[in-house]
């Protein structure tokens, strides 16, 4: 089987399965308790889930043959994809602000900056090559791929990790760096779907290219916390009112 035809195939249970992950993860500080919290936080949660719904709906438009509803709730994703970027900036700003910058708190603040960042590459570059469905189904997934760091950080985080293996996770101060294994999860599934299209032979590379971009984003905190520039730029735009 093609990857392109496994993605078809496969991304709706896939993406369902994220989905219920999410569910799970973000259950015991959110969904179990969500009268009270800013609105902030709903806006975040009604986009982020609503593009899980929809990676969840589209490949099994396509699977069906439904191509014509396929492309009017592709529509959808001209308003809610700039939302997913938009809720993540402006929450991780409202959540930051008034919080001493150490050096854990400049890495997750950069990080969810970065995750911001993943998302739009590869939607902008879905939409750039949606007249071609392999690439733009490839994008599509990566958009996806995005999210696994916080749903999953926080499934090891409150169900996965004891603390035996907290203490053995590398510490940014005295925090565990829980976000690694997620780290290691995304690299693992990227390049095992570049080795797949590598080995198709039909020179299609999105997810190589993706693949180095998460690289370059997931790396990038730990070198710019080092550096003074970036702390002043952090309280510089902490003190905006952005949210």
């Amino acid at each position: 089987m093609s990857l392109t035809s496994a993605l078809y195939r496969h991304s709706t249970v896939g993406f369902a399965a994220l989905l219920l992950f999410a569910v799970i993860a973000f259950w015991p500080r959110y969904l179990a308790q969500p009268f009270g919290k800013n609105i902030r936080f709903h806006v975040h949660a009604l986009a982020m889930g609503t593009w899980c719904l929809m990676l969840v709906a589209q490949p099994f438009l396509i699977r069906v043959g439904n191509r014509a509803v396929h492309r009017q709730l592709g529509l959808l994703s001209y308003v809610v994809a700039p939302a997913v970027p938009l809720s993540i900036l402006i929450l991780n700003h409202y959540r930051t602000q008034g919080s001493e910058l150490d050096a854990f708190r400049m890495f997750l603040f950069s990080s969810n900056i970065g995750d911001a960042l993943l998302f739009t590459i590869a939607y902008v570059l879905a939409m750039k090559a949606r007249r071609s469905s392999p690439i733009h189904a490839r994008y599509m997934v990566c958009t996806g791929i995005a999210f696994i760091p916080a749903i999953f950080d926080r499934v090891f985080t409150f169900y996965l990790l004891s603390p035996a293996s907290l203490d053995m996770l590398p510490k940014l101060g005295q925090t565990p760096m829980t976000v690694l294994p997620s780290y290691a999860m995304v690299g693992l599934i990227l390049a095992g779907l570049t080795g797949w299209d590598w080995l198709s032979g039909k020179g299609v590379h999105a997810f190589a290219w993706m693949l180095g971009a998460f690289g370059v984003v997931y790396v990038a905190p730990f070198v710019l916390i080092e550096l003074p520039f970036w702390k002043s730029f952090l309280e510089w735009y902490l003190s905006m009112p952005l949210s």
